[in-house]
């Protein structure tokens, strides 16, 4: 009877503890999108205005790859909660080149120019 006391006080601290870890991760997600969709809103509505355009994609991009890499620890905690999967060869890792479906080659033919 012990042994499953034990068992289920475990099962319940490992729920607390991923319960705990998604909802920072959901607020730490958050951050980075908040300022990719803010920037992209201000780009659009100055346009025009070269400086400012550059500046906003240049937040852009850091705030993506920022993203990108939390999603990647996420995708890597995954790996330690369901080792399984791992062991049976799944790739989690996100990259740039799966969210640009390979496009990266082709990125610089649409390059805008901010001089």
């Amino acid at each position: 009877m012990a042994k499953l006391q034990d068992d289920l006080k475990s099962a319940q601290q490992t729920n607390t503890a991923k319960r705990d870890f998604l909802s920072c991760m959901s607020h730490e997600n958050r951050t980075p999108m908040n300022a990719i969709i803010g920037m992209t809103t201000i780009a659009a509505a100055q346009i025009g205005d070269n400086a400012r355009t550059k500046d906003c994609l240049e937040k852009i991009s850091f705030s993506s790859k920022h993203l990108l890499s939390l999603i990647n620890d996420i995708l890597d905690v995954t790996t330690i909660i369901y080792p399984q999967a791992a062991a049976r060869g799944l790739e989690f890792k996100a990259s740039v080149h799966n969210f640009t479906g390979g496009a990266a080659g082709r990125r610089n033919a649409h390059k805008p120019d901010f001089d």
